[in-house]
């Protein structure tokens, strides 16, 4: 029986939780050159790139996007150590670093009321237009990220030791939806997951730094969007923004709404 209110939280994830160590478009060129690969600029690599990642949903990094990024940048043949590389370093934290707010806000939401305990009333997922190397980024960073993923049947937890609770219950991807924010469709899919929850989800809360796909398509999905805007881009919008992670939990107090 579902009968306590709760909470469906999700947070983007490039731009909100990690960002590249360095521009993307530096970190192939710097491995094509390492390899002999010459005539480009990383301007040219980033233009290319930009181009080719339109044409594949949720994939920031794939062996199709490495591959036509240099496809128009050198007539030389890709040595073939060089797509594994880089896929193996945007799939850990070789390629990313977080914020300095993303692990002191997971501390806190691990001992907060509504999360502290199995019973309690918080979901929190991962919403992203990306692919599932989202996932194994996350565990590089030491957090315990649960496997279910849309279209998947609900699985345990991610933690062995089963007083502690996973970061993140859920991800939710454009990669496996088929849609990406700002479209409805992700954000719909996203709550549906909710249904196999032993509450009732009362309110959808979606964070994320994109005030086009996380903000304005969280709203006109009927979720309530917050504007994750650390360097104040947008402070002259008449939304509500958050400077950091960490002033989330004001608005993940069941018992108030």
């Amino acid at each position: 029986m579902r009968s306590k209110p709760g909470i469906l939280l999700t947070l983007d994830a490039f731009g909100t939780l990690f960002t590249p160590r360095e521009p993307i478009a530096k970190q192939y060129g710097d491995a094509a050159r390492r390899r002999g690969l010459r005539g480009f600029s990383n301007d040219d690599v980033g233009s290319s790139f930009r181009k080719c990642e339109l044409g594949h949903i949720g994939a920031i990094v794939s062996t199709a996007v490495i591959t036509s990024t240099f496809k128009s940048l050198t007539p030389d043949t890709l040595p073939k150590d060089m797509v594994p590389e880089l896929l193996q370093r945007f799939s850990s934290s070789d390629g990313y670093v977080l914020y300095p707010d993303v692990l002191p806000f997971f501390k806190a939401i691990r001992i907060h009321p509504e999360r502290a305990s199995h019973s309690a009333g918080l979901m929190l997922g991962i919403l992203t237009n990306s692919d599932d190397r989202v996932i194994s980024i996350l565990e590089s960073f030491g957090l315990q990220v649960n496997p279910w993923r849309y279209g998947m049947k609900k699985v345990g937890m991610a933690h062995a030791n089963p007083k502690i609770c996973d970061d993140v219950d859920f991800v939710a991807l454009s990669y496996d939806v088929g849609f990406e924010k700002p479209h409805r469709r992700i954000f719909d899919a996203t709550r549906e997951m909710a249904d196999v929850l032993p509450f009732e989800v009362s309110h959808c809360i979606h964070v994320g730094d994109d005030l086009e796909k996380d903000y304005r398509g969280a709203e006109a999905a009927g979720w309530k969007g917050l504007l994750l805007d650390r360097e104040k881009i947008h402070a002259s919008e008449r939304i509500e923004r958050l400077g950091s992670l960490t002033q989330i939990l004001r608005y993940l107090d069941v018992s108030s709404r």
